[in-house]
């Protein structure tokens, strides 16, 4: 009996009681539908240009798989297309895929064996593919196809990608996860990518990469990665393309710049036996800008890690035994590092930078080629410093600690340990000895470095009203009278005592169409892209200003961009927003598959709300239900079910109380619903 598949077209199909096996060219629109048996790959398959595969979830697909080794190589190349086959089995997309799994039903890529090291071949997009998406996808064995001598493809995605979208896919034992060229914009969210069995060592030489991303177009190129996994080495190279990688959890990365900024932001376990963790090389380009914020940079191997800068905005990061290398920054006035922790190893300064609020802890200072660079409110406690070619160097309110030579360095408002000569002093410097440190600082030993009552450092800067930012490293205010006299002096070092917090903005980006929060967009405060922060996975945002007036911009691919202007931000406090975000429309609709769960249709309206909102939601079945309020703390606010509840659609108010029936204040909050083994969270926003 054979097994036969409504809307599947195909130039050459054959089917068997073990598999449904395919090949050969889709002419039509068509949908593989989720089965017992798996999608056999048998010969290549060919998306004609126009033409849609949609695989709904739940579908397995198992492609004609080879050793990938020596006996393999063919005339200069492996697994060779000739004609329209290949010994390793493919995707040929000129049109576009749509494969959308669930959490519950993935989409699955594989081989069509299990023996070590057999590999199919990729999934190939050529120039005229349209947008194509893929989420809870699995790919595993993936290696390359060889479409002559000189071009061979490797990866489970590859080619001439114009427009993608990767969610909550993973990527197992892959030649590469990805090796494209891309002239427009991709998002790649919320994946996973890992080594296993790995790829033959005997066959496979050098390093191994996880995703490989390069525009060889005169067009921009726009990439957004996020809170991806790739926990093993010298995982990503990306060469000019816009790109703003956020949260993601990585080792090495080379970056070449385009003419658009490039974030750099929130990432997490930067190590690796390598030497540089970032290299980004913007020397040809006048224009071009990294922002590296918010970053933990360490190594757990004997090699030391790095970030290699040509110009940018580098803060809020933190570097443990990492060597940290700024250099070349002859075209561009931003170039500032401010608001950072290197704890250990070194700091090496080449050309022209603005240094603000840090701390260089046990730290070795080489500034060998810089001309100009400036040290302002920091703390260096320094295992040595070499110098030989600086022409001039301003240290301003910093406490310097160790010893070095000094060679033409001028100090000023500094706290040293080390007599200054009086041809590096410009005044107001305070020398003391290494038995009264921990008076001057909270916890000296334990290496925070804010500063105790009675400290010699407080209020004793001067002459820098045009030399700090208006913030120190908590972001508490810059200058304060923290000795209690009626003047408001800055203290020396990164820290200004009894100072207050800044105010600032807190919000979040969401849809307004179905209340879902809009993630990884990009906030920029005056459309400024120096102002910025981004909005993590679930859509919130803070960002610390001083009091003021601003217009808050929000960006995000695929979305229409927005802003709320006039936001007013008072000294101290927390001013909230909310940004409404609209999705672009695909000039080419498709079915999205219905969702499989107990729950569906979860919602409140309105939100944002004052005083009360309703949260509705349609159970597929009766179930034991629990619908709770949380804040964004993760503290639980207000039970409002707690009961059995039979099919059908159900509505519940919640009137902006807690359990004790208090009003709570404005701000984000969360509804957690649990029916049966299934649960499902929502945001909503109290605006008062």
């Amino acid at each position: 009996m054979k097994k036969s598949i409504a809307l599947i077209v195909f130039s050459l199909i054959t089917y068997t009681l073990l598999a449904v096996e395919v090949g050969g060219h889709i002419t039509e629109n068509t949908t593989w539908i989720p089965d017992n048996n798996p999608y056999s790959v048998v010969g290549n398959i060919f998306i004609e240009e126009g033409v849609t595969l949609t695989i709904l979830p739940g579908t397995h697909i198992e492609l004609g798989a080879v050793l990938l080794n020596n006996e393999n190589y063919v005339n200069g190349c492996y697994f060779m297309l000739v004609g329209e086959e290949s010994t390793a089995k493919m995707f040929w997309v000129n049109g576009r895929i749509i494969a959308e799994g669930t959490e519950q039903d993935s989409i699955v890529f594989t081989r069509d064996n299990d023996l070590l090291y057999n590999h199919w071949g990729t999934i190939y997009f050529d120039d005229t593919s349209q947008k194509s998406s893929f989420s809870y996808c699995k790919f595993e064995y993936s290696s390359l196809i060889c479409l002559s001598c000189t071009e061979e493809p490797k990866g489970a995605l590859s080619g001439e990608i114009s427009d993608l979208s990767i969610k909550n896919c993973t990527f197992k034992d892959n030649y590469q996860g990805m090796a494209v060229d891309d002239d427009s914009q991709m998002e790649i969210i919320n994946n996973s990518f890992y080594l296993q069995d790995g790829i033959n060592p005997d066959w496979m030489e050098g390093s191994y990469q996880f995703v490989t991303i390069t525009n060889e177009n005169e067009n921009p190129a726009y990439i957004l990665m996020a809170g991806n996994l790739l926990p093993d080495s010298n995982q990503i190279e990306i060469n000019n393309i816009n790109v703003s990688l956020i949260n993601n959890i990585l080792s090495n990365i080379c970056i070449t710049a385009d003419n658009e900024p490039t974030y750099f932001i929130s990432n997490n376990q930067l190590h690796s036996d390598y030497d540089a963790s970032i290299y980004y090389d913007n020397q040809f380009s006048n224009y071009s800008e990294i922002y590296i914020d918010g970053n933990n940079f360490t190594t757990d191997t004997e090699a030391r890690s790095s970030i290699y800068c040509q110009n940018g905005i580098i803060s809020n990061n933190t570097f443990t035994d990492v060597r940290v290398s700024l250099n070349h920054c002859d075209f561009s006035d931003t170039h500032i590092f401010r608001n950072n922790i290197i704890n250990g190893y070194r700091l090496l300064l080449n050309e022209d930078w603005l240094l603000f609020n840090n701390i260089l802890d046990e730290c070795y200072l080489d500034m060998n080629l810089s001309r100009h660079t400036d040290f302002y409110n920091c703390f260096l406690y320094l295992t040595g410093m070499d110098a030989n070619y600086l022409n001039y160097n301003n240290f301003c309110n910093c406490a310097v600690l160790g010893s070095f030579g000094m060679y033409n360095i001028m100090f000023r408002n500094c706290i040293t340990t080390t007599a200054i000569a009086t041809q590096n002093s410009a005044g107001g410097n305070i020398q003391t000895n290494s038995h009264n440190l921990a008076l001057i600082y909270e916890n000296y030993f334990g290496h925070d470095y804010h500063l105790s009552p009675g400290s010699i450092a407080i209020d004793a800067g001067f002459d820098t009203l045009s030399s700090y930012y208006p913030f120190d490293l908590d972001y508490s205010q810059r200058i304060w009278d923290g000795d209690g006299n009626g003047a408001a002096i800055i203290d020396i070092g990164p820290y200004e005592f009894g100072a207050p917090t800044l105010g600032g903005i807190e919000g979040i980006t969401y849809n307004p169409i179905n209340v879902e929060p809009v993630d990884y967009a990009l906030i920029k405060i005056n459309n400024e892209n120096s102002n910025f922060t981004f909005t993590n996975n679930v859509g919130n945002f803070t960002y610390p200003l001083p009091a003021g007036i601003y217009d808050v911009y929000a960006e995000r691919m695929y979305y229409e961009n927005a802003a709320v202007y006039q936001v007013e931000v008072v000294e101290g406090e927390v001013t909230l927003i909310a940004i409404p975000m609209s999705a672009m429309v695909d000039v080419e609709e498709y079915e999205i598959p219905p969702s499989s769960s107990q729950i569906s249709n979860l919602s409140n309206y309105p939100n944002p709300f004052n005083p009360t909102t309703t949260i509705n939601c349609t159970l597929k079945e009766e179930a034991k239900v629990s619908l709770e309020v949380y804040n964004i703390k993760g503290q639980k606010v207000k039970t409002l079910i707690n009961e059995v509840q039979q099919a059908g659609n159900h509505s519940t108010i919640w009137d902006g109380r807690d359990e004790n029936g208090k009003p709570v204040s404005s701000g984000i909050y969360f509804y957690k619903l649990i029916a049966g083994d299934f649960e499902k969270m929502r945001k909503m926003v109290l605006l008062k």
